[in-house]
């Protein structure tokens, strides 16, 4: 009766009951039990479990609620389990909800054997791998991995390798912090397969994310200074600008007090304008340029794990081997609005042409830089499905060898029409 009113409730996201509506489901539940007792009705019954078991608390005044919400989830998962019907109902309908991850954690955990929960997940998961782009990076993995050298089972190389491109698709991706999102969720497969991988996925995850934070700068920093340079001229019958011709494009700026035109923009993306706006751009541009720095670092890290993890097929690996990223030398301390504009066409200098020779190495055609929505969603849907998996996995009681082995040997490999 409980796992019931549980499993309703957390159907259509109620956490709360009136008394009226627990009252009514315990009559009806009552109503369709044979040798119910008679004398016990529906308020008894409520009263009963709130005051001597605890398990419903009354929050307020005739609004009660489960005494804890994983309480609900419990009984969710028990009414679940013992229908396989109502198990591909949950499959189907809240697989990548992540209010059910821990229903689904608890069902497999329920299950005497969860062999038709994982095929039921891994069918869902591969409806998600539909589009054309998306087969065929799937089928470029499936084609570069190291079958026999590498120190991991294949699927866990397939979820590295998978955020290897993800990770350098944030380089030119329009949508490059979704396409960072997905890249951590491709560490995350592989980490869940093999906790073994945790040193390269960490390594990924902290290169994505230097990526994807040097080109939120670089973009932050580039338009405030040409907002900058709009406004200082606008301001120029007010006050009295000089040019820094330190740089092949003037830029306008000013040594006295802010102008008004200027005030919007104190404080907008971390660029501290206060008296001087050109101190403020100097300040971002360092850091830029330290970003720019550290993310070469990530690259002779990423380069020299790869190696030792013997990570791709041998033709990869030597031509990753060949990689010379572009040395950089950036005016450290920028003293002039020049220097500031210098470092910010270094970085993006660094970032295209460090795109285009990772891009190269890994002999990836340009347009799959170009993710759409849709594919990053179904992307982003798969490895959410694959990952809970591999955790249901590790809560269920039993998963027949042959069945896992199956579905882990398909793991990141496209579905075929």
């Amino acid at each position: 009766m409980l796992a019931e009113i549980g499993y309703k409730g957390f159907s259509s996201d109620q956490l709360f009951f009136t008394q009226p509506e627990l009252v009514s489901q315990i009559k009806s539940f009552l109503a369709d039990t044979v040798d119910k007792p008679k004398y016990l009705d529906g308020r008894a019954i409520l009263n009963a479990i709130a005051i001597q078991q605890g398990i419903l608390v009354e929050r307020s005044e005739n609004i009660f609620s489960f005494s804890h919400l994983t309480l609900q989830e419990y009984l969710t998962a028990q009414y679940l389990s013992q229908d396989p019907e109502l198990i591909k109902e949950l499959v189907r309908s809240y697989s990548v909800d992540q209010r059910w991850r821990e229903v689904f954690l608890l069902v497999s955990g329920s299950l005497q054997n969860s062999d038709k929960l994982m095929q039921f997940m891994e069918a869902e998961g591969k409806g998600s791998l539909k589009t054309p782009k998306v087969k065929a990076i799937l089928t470029w993995i499936t084609q570069n991995t190291n079958k026999s050298g590498c120190r991991f089972k294949v699927s866990v190389e397939r979820a590295i390798i998978l955020s290897i491109f993800l990770t350098f698709a944030t380089f030119k991706s329009k949508n490059f912090t979704k396409v960072f999102n997905i890249a951590v969720s491709a560490n995350d497969l592989a980490t869940a397969l093999d906790s073994q991988s945790f040193r390269i996925s960490h390594l990924l995850r902290v290169l994505a994310g230097s990526l994807v934070s040097l080109r939120d700068s670089i973009d932050d920093l580039d338009s405030l200074v040409a907002r900058y340079k709009e406004a200082t001229i606008e301001a120029r019958s007010d006050s009295k600008p000089y040019y820094d011709s330190s740089f092949d494009e003037q830029i306008l700026y000013y040594n006295d007090d802010v102008p008004t035109h200027l005030s919007h923009f104190e404080g907008v993306s971390g660029i501290n304008i206060v008296d001087h706006p050109e101190q403020g751009f100097s300040v971002d541009a360092e850091d830029i340029a330290r970003a720019s720095v550290l993310v070469c670092q990530h690259f002779d890290d990423l380069t020299k794990m790869l190696q030792e993890l013997n990570l791709f097929d041998n033709n990869i690996r030597q031509k990753i081997l060949e990689i010379q990223i572009p040395n950089m030398r950036f005016p450290f301390n920028p003293k002039s609005s020049g220097e500031v504009k210098l470092i910010l066409r270094i970085a993006q200098t660094f970032l295209e042409r460090g795109s285009r020779i990772w891009w190269q190495t890994l002999d990836l055609p340009e347009e799959w830089t170009s993710l759409s929505e849709e594919e990053i969603e179904l992307i982003k849907n798969y490895l959410y499905i694959t990952e809970l998996m591999v955790r249901c996995r590790e809560e269920a009681v039993r998963v027949s060898e042959k069945v896992w082995i199956g579905i882990e040997e398909q793991i990141l490999i496209p579905s075929v029409d």
